[in-house]
């Protein structure tokens, strides 16, 4: 028992941040200065990686569309007209991220990518302030080791990227939550006020945060008693201070009071979907699928071109009034998808192929080699290209139930899969290279039902470039990690669904160190899908740029192999949480599992993505890393026992 208390009292002070802290405010400079061009650099091997898929993304045409609106003197937070015939656009997301997005376009000129850059920015600072929260509450050697796991982290890079309210949003709790502790350490009326403000900031982004002032209070036990019932008040005043004028907006221009944004209705609807496998309810589970069950119901066909216009306001209470029917009667069954979310909220990079939205939580790793560095649109050297007749002779069938025929009439080689989700189909006969060179494979196709075309080593044991391509005429799939868009606006290769107009497609890649390559095609998550191919091409842009960031690459991409992984991290949280508890380091435990419990209570209520929960990954990677720092402390006190009884031998 002695021994016991001894541990315990060991790990306590294991797990204690030293007070006053040791650091120079010059070594904490260069500390915070380090990691945040740490995290920045894994960042940017992403950015190239993506070569702009990200960028250019789908999340962003509303928000583009808005801040032109702005620029155009439409009005920024008031319209200039009254919106016409129960139009509810303007309700759907908060003003602030069209705000910021309209501020870059003035500074930066009409372009998405410097927003991304400026993304990339927020979240390297995001790193920067969780290991500042890190030092708060524990000692550096364990605050260095979270902000490691940031920093490393592909779910932090990869969905930094998007042109999306998250980054800045993540970045505003994030230094709540770090004002938060200093207020619970030493209460000061202002660092409340502080909180309450950036949580409100937070909400003019996404309205995610809405409730969490009130949540917060969840806290006060570790407050003394004469300073709680001014802590709540502070804290819920101040948020509804900074998203007051919203509201008021939103009074005053559709007469009814609305905190924020709408939506609701939606995302409970396309949330019980995302679960409902045997369709018992009827929802649809994506967005377009909204607006057209709305035709059905309201005989409105009208109502297809968009779920908020017209009578945005009125559909959407009906959807809120339909799907809690649908909770009510079923509630068992819902605290079931609950939880399911939240062991999703839970989940990191797993092997094998999930169902939408499950597979938001699998994210693409650093490439252990340069990936295209070129712009697409750039012209190249024609230097392989085959006709389809060619390609039918000189190819390969992979599956007995794949149909492959040259159809000479229309001179076009068409490939029909088999019933499978995702085999391979077809194969290119094996095509020469330059290696270390960037190349453009053009395809002038048309498609129906939804393929893959993958670019891969000779051997297809390495996956270059996969292009999703799909043909219009089906209806909207539920794999929402794809997206529909014109060629013409978009260039690169990862996570896209094709609206094949013109029939050409463009994949960009770089060679690696290979010198051939082959051109697989593919089922994706549809069975029997139909690919007619005219034309072939493949040209060589120029040599691959950044060929240098190699060494740091294979370093990047054996750590997040090996450790962004379920099965490796959610064991460390979970010890993590119990070593926390054993060192009775309740407020610290609370105080980094206050934003995530939210989460879990709040979010998990609705439809989920893995891009609107990844803030509170900053938390629990924080926690996994108090199981690594006992870990290696543990290691050296067994070192050093073992040396001691060596010299004592002696």
């Amino acid at each position: 028992m002695v021994q016991l208390k001894r541990s315990l009292v060991w790990l306590n002070a294991l797990l204690t941040a030293s007070q006053p802290s040791s650091l120079t405010t010059k070594k904490l400079f260069v500390l915070c200065f380090t990691i945040f061009f740490l995290a920045l650099g894994v960042k940017l091997l992403y950015w190239q990686d993506q070569a702009g898929s990200t960028v250019n993304n789908f999340h962003a045409l509303a928000y583009d569309t808005e801040a032109e609106n702005i620029l155009a003197g439409k009005g920024i937070l008031f319209p200039n007209q009254t919106p016409k015939s129960g139009n509810a656009k303007l309700l759907v997301h908060p003003p602030g991220y069209s705000i910021l997005v309209a501020i870059s376009f003035t500074l930066f000129g009409n372009s998405l990518l410097p927003l991304s850059f400026i993304h990339q920015f927020f979240d390297s600072l995001a790193v920067v302030v969780i290991f500042l929260i890190g030092l708060e509450l524990f000692p550096l050697g364990l605050a260095t080791i979270g902000a490691l796991l940031a920093l490393f982290s592909p779910h932090f890079a990869y969905y930094g990227l998007n042109v999306s309210p998250e980054s800045p949003t993540n970045l505003l709790l994030l230094l709540a939550t770090f004002f938060l502790i200093k207020t619970i350490k030493n209460f000061q009326l202002k660092s409340v006020f502080f909180v309450g403000i950036l949580i409100g900031l937070s909400c003019w982004l996404r309205p995610n945060a809405l409730m969490l002032s009130p949540f917060l209070a969840i806290l006060l036990p570790f407050l003394e008693a004469k300073d709680r019932v001014r802590y709540v008040i502070i804290l819920v005043l101040a948020t509804v201070i900074i998203i007051s004028p919203i509201t008021i907006r939103n009074l005053i221009v559709f007469k009814q009071f609305i905190p924020i944004s709408i939506g609701v209705g939606a995302n409970l609807i396309e949330g019980i979907a995302d679960y409902d496998l045997e369709n018992k309810f009827g929802f649809p589970a994506y967005d377009q699928g909204v607006a057209q069950a709305d035709v059905k119901i309201y005989n409105r066909p009208d109502y297809a071109g968009n779920q908020w216009s017209p009578d945005g306001l009125m559909r959407e209470k009906n959807r809120t009034k339909r799907a809690m029917e649908a909770i009510k009667s079923n509630p068992i069954w819902f605290l079931g998808v609950m939880l399911k979310r939240v062991v999703f909220m839970l989940s990191y990079n797993d092997k094998g192929s999930a169902r939408w939205p499950l597979n938001t939580a699998i994210v693409p790793i650093v490439a252990a080699e340069a990936s295209f560095g070129h712009l697409v649109t750039e012209t190249g050297k024609p230097t392989w290209s085959i006709d389809p007749a060619s390609l039918a002779g000189q190819g390969k069938t992979l599956t007995p139930q794949a149909n492959t025929s040259f159809q000479a009439e229309t001179n076009e080689l068409v490939i029909i899969g088999d019933n499978s989700s995702y085999n391979d189909q077809f194969s290119s006969p094996i095509i020469p290279l330059t290696p270390y060179t960037d190349y453009v494979l053009t395809l002038k196709l048309t498609q129906q039902g939804q393929s893959a075309i993958k670019i891969t080593s000779s051997d297809e044991r390495s996956i270059l470039a996969i292009q999703i391509v799909r043909g219009e005429r089906l209806q909207p799939d539920t794999n929402k990690n794809t997206i529909s868009v014109p060629l013409s606006d978009k260039s690169n290769v990862f996570n896209k669904q094709l609206a094949l107009e013109n029939k050409l497609v463009k994949i960009p890649f770089a060679s690696g160190p290979r010198n051939e390559i082959k051109i697989l095609w593919s089922n994706d998550g549809t069975s029997l899908p139909q690919t007619s191919i005219e034309q072939i091409e493949l040209s060589q842009i120029g040599a691959t740029p950044y060929t240098w960031t190699k060494p740091f690459r294979v370093l990047i991409h054996g750590i997040q192999k090996n450790v962004y992984n379920t099965k490796f991290l959610l064991p460390l949280l979970l010890i993590g949480v119990f070593l926390l508890i054993l060192a009775k380091q309740k407020q610290t435990l609370a105080l980094l599992l206050i934003i995530p419990v939210y989460y879990f209570c709040f979010q998990s209520i609705l439809h989920t993505e893995y891009r609107y929960i990844y803030v509170i990954h900053y938390f629990l990677l924080l926690i996994s890393a108090t199981t690594t720092y006992f870990l290696v402390n543990m290691l050296g006190v067994s070192v050093i026992m073992c040396k001691n009884k060596l010299i004592n031998k002696k």
